[in-house]
């Protein structure tokens, strides 16, 4: 359960409530306003985490609005709802600092991507730890409220249903992030009810549990897509260790799906393919030296770390996340500069390697998009692009570095 506010504006009665409905099973607080001038008030007077806004309002539009949130909650996430019409003035809030946009009509399953990604901003300007949710259905009164009272002494919040039924009804009102159920049950067995929550929503672990003679049962449901079973009588310490285990998975999935994102927002910002497929950066209307300016105030945006480099290894541009971490950053790519990424987690491949890998694509014609794993969750990226100015061209390449998870 998040303690977020979320302020919805949104001059649509319709699509206001629809909005807060769901933004309220996800486990937010919400907060509505059907102009952008009553949001803009209720945001300075709340100072609410997140504000997800239409673009097109009375009053005051989409990205007036953004401007009057960066001035007056600086650390609060801003996510635009565009219609078709609208995606580059999307664009542009991207650049002037919202989160995220999403196109109408809304995909649900896009909007909690969106919320996960909000939230992990804030978590990086607090201390705030989200509090996992657990959703206990089993028949057996005794069983079911004793696991719920061990659970809550963890600090979990707990939600009881003493039947299928009643666990589907609860999963369709609440964000659940670990199903703890039985097979056998009345009214809707355990899998049954499993099989219809995944058709509600995706976004969470399931732990069987089963009694004697109901092995099969539990491995068909593990088949389906459950964490992992227990036996009962259920022993606590192995409980707790599976549950921790199945957070653990589930909070690695959702950052890969935040990661993706992140990825397809900086795509849509930077990157324009031609019919040749060349990956282009073109301001016709400006010198090279002026378009360049400009494409280094867009990658600074990037949620990875970004080297920009020409065909010498002179450095054109290092956005923030990297020249943060030396201030004496220098004007060619050295080996000294590589070997201090692996404070962001980037090891296991040599200088060396890279620098005969880098002199190789700008030999090569055409295109290139190549990623050179490191582990399973980091790696470098090498985009190979051309910078137009109005009379000047020059090949460049975008070195993007993706360090492990949690590394500093």
């Amino acid at each position: 359960m998040s303690n977020y506010t979320v302020l919805i504006i949104e001059d649509d009665a319709g699509a206001r409530e629809a909005l807060a409905k769901f933004v309220t099973r996800e486990g937010y607080r919400v907060l509505t306003a059907e102009n952008g001038l009553l949001g803009g008030e209720i945001c300075a007077r709340e100072q609410p985490q997140i504000v997800i806004s239409d673009i097109k309002m009375p009053e005051m539009n989409g990205h007036e609005l953004l401007r009057y949130v960066k001035d007056n909650c600086p650390l609060t996430q801003v996510i635009l709802i565009t219609g078709y019409d609208t995606e580059d003035s999307a664009l542009k809030a991207l650049q002037d600092g919202a989160l995220d946009y999403l196109k109408k009509p809304l995909d649900l399953e896009q909007l909690s991507v969106a919320l996960g990604r909000a939230e992990e901003k804030i978590h990086e300007h607090s201390e705030a730890l989200k509090i996992p949710v657990i959703l206990i259905a089993e028949d057996n009164d005794q069983t079911r409220m004793h696991l719920s009272a061990e659970l809550k002494k963890e600090g979990w919040e707990t939600f009881e249903a003493p039947d299928g039924q009643s666990a589907l009804k609860i999963f369709s009102e609440k964000k659940i992030d670990i199903v703890l159920t039985d097979v056998m049950m009345p009214h809707l067995g355990g899998l049954s009810a499993l099989h219809e929550m995944r058709k509600i929503n995706s976004d969470f672990e399931c732990i069987i549990l089963s009694g004697y003679g109901e092995e099969a049962n539990a491995i068909r449901a593990m088949r389906d897509g459950a964490f992992s079973f227990l036996k009962k009588p259920v022993d606590l310490e192995q409980l707790l260790l599976t549950i921790g285990k199945a957070m653990a998975r589930l909070t690695l999935s959702r950052a890969l799906k935040y990661r993706v994102r992140d990825l397809e927002l900086s795509r849509e910002l930077v990157l324009r393919v031609t019919s040749e497929k060349d990956i282009l950066i073109q301001l016709n209307e400006f010198s090279l030296k002026t378009a360049v300016e400009m494409t280094d105030s867009l990658l600074d945006i990037f949620p990875l770390g970004v080297i920009v480099v020409d065909r010498t290894f002179k450095i054109r541009h290092i956005n923030n996340l990297l020249s943060r971490l030396d201030a004496h950053i220098p004007h060619s790519f050295t080996e000294e500069l590589f070997l201090s990424l692996h404070r962001v987690g980037i090891s296991g491949f040599s200088y060396k390697k890279l620098h005969t890998r880098i002199r190789a694509a700008f030999s090569e014609k055409g295109a290139l998009l190549e990623k050179l794993a490191l582990t399973p969750h980091a790696y470098i990226a090498l985009v190979k692009i051309k910078v137009i100015g109005k009379t000047d061209v020059e090949d460049m390449l975008m070195i993007a570095f993706r360090g492990e998870r949690g590394s500093r």
